[in-house]
Formats: C-alpha cells, structure tokens, sequence
C-alpha cells in the first residue's frame, strides 16, 4: 500500500485502517471481505467493520450479491468534491469558532508548529486577515520551499482578499530584486541599510494581535503563533518607528 496515499487520506479523516480499505476496494473494483482483508493483512473482521465505516460515511458502497457483500469504493472526484464541501462548510463557520476560541478564559495564548508545514501554516492565516500584515524578515536566508510557498500560496491568497503588506527588511541584492514588484503584489518594502542579516527569522503580525514567528535556521525549522494584543502594539510601534524614519534605497 503507498503510504503516501495513506498519509494523505489520513489528512482529511480517514484512520490508518479506513485508508488501507478504501485504497484495497478501489484497487480491486468490486471487493469481497476476503479480498480486502488479504489485500491490506487486515483481520477479516475488522475489515468487514472497517467497510461499514466507509460506508455509513459514503465512502464505500456496498452491495449484497448471491450471500456475498461487496464494496465498491466512491470515485475520487466525487472524494475530492466531499472534501471540497467540508472545507468550504468550515470555512464559513471558522470567524465563529475563532470567536468562541477567544472569548475562552482558559484558551491558549501560544501556539507551537513543527517544520516546514507549521511554516506554511502560519504564512496560510493571511486568509483569515482583517487588515494589512505587517512584519520584520531576511530574505538572505529565507529557504527556498518556503519563498516558493509565498509566491504560489502566500502572495495569490493576499490578492485575492485584496489585503495589503508592508515588510522591513536587510538592504541586499536579493531584497532589491524582491522589492522590484511591489506593486503588482499589493506590497510594499522598506530595505534598512546596517540592518543586521544574521538572524534567520521572520515576524507576521496580523489581526490586531496575533504575532507569527517563523525560524529558518537550517536545522530548526518551526514557528510560533503568540495572540497577544500587547506584544502585537510593542511590535508594530517598533516596525513603524523604523518605517517612519524613511529609508529608502
């Protein structure tokens, strides 16, 4: 079984097992208990189970031929089409459940995300934005899969909601070349001269409170999402002090 595939049906719901017996029955058409259970080394059982699973959540249908049941799985497109609806359904309560979250006593202030996908994670809040992002970075030592994340994630989803951001950054070439389509990607770039280039982190601030720290120390990929209305005022009043000074290049 490709674990790949697995993983990723593991991504939007489906358990360990569940991905096995959906991949098996899509694998073999019309699938038997038997031929599943010996397809992916499940129990017989469990895989009978495991069928009535998918089945009761659309996954799989099921058919009763001579005594035999046989599963037959759904076509991707309409697995895609399932998850599409899921995602936009979530999406439209998602400003209600953030409010919840944050009308909570007891909620978290910090938020710990792992690697390059917890990087990724944070740059996709800007979906969510209210209002212009603002932040510090270094472009010198921005890693590469995390530039092209901005350019075909990052970028498209700030001009589609049509929100703005404003960047303090190193004075190097890189930077100048960057800062070369500003305008057509709604930005907009202040590059420091003596503006120390050795650090390996980028700050987002967004919402009025939530302040995104992003790593890119080779070896320590991660990212912490701190909601803070304090730390978000001490952060923006610096980046507007420097911004406010002019530079220019």
């Amino acid at each position: 079984m490709d674990n790949t595939l697995t993983r990723s049906l593991n991504n939007i719901g489906f358990t360990e097992k569940q991905s096995q017996v959906y991949l098996s029955a899509l694998s073999i058409g019309e699938a038997t208990v038997s031929q599943i259970a010996e397809n992916t080394k499940l129990k017989r059982t469990t895989a009978f189970n495991i069928m009535h699973e998918l089945s009761d959540k659309g996954y799989l249908s099921i058919q009763t031929k001579k005594g035999k049941q046989y599963a037959s799985a759904i076509s991707p497109s309409i697995l895609l089409e399932k998850s599409q609806n899921a995602y936009t359904q979530l999406k439209t309560i998602y400003p209600q459940l953030l409010s919840i979250a944050n009308t909570s006593p007891h909620k978290p202030g910090m938020q710990f995300f792992e690697g390059i996908q917890g990087i990724k994670h944070c740059y996709n809040q800007v979906e969510f934005a209210t209002g212009e992002v603002i932040g510090f970075t270094n472009y010198d030592l921005m890693p590469s899969i995390v530039s092209k994340h901005i350019q075909e994630t990052f970028i498209p989803l700030r001009k589609k909601r049509n929100i703005p951001a404003r960047f303090i950054t190193s004075y190097s070439d890189k930077a100048k070349e960057i800062k070369q389509y500003d305008k057509e990607r709604n930005l907009a770039h202040l590059l420091v001269p003596n503006f120390n280039a050795d650090f390996a982190l980028e700050c987002l601030l967004m919402n009025d409170e939530d302040c995104y720290f992003l790593s890119f120390e080779s070896d320590s990929y991660y990212a912490i999402h701190i909601q803070s209305k304090s730390i978000y005022l001490m952060l923006k009043n610096i980046f507007n002090i420097i911004w406010n000074t002019q530079y220019s290049d």
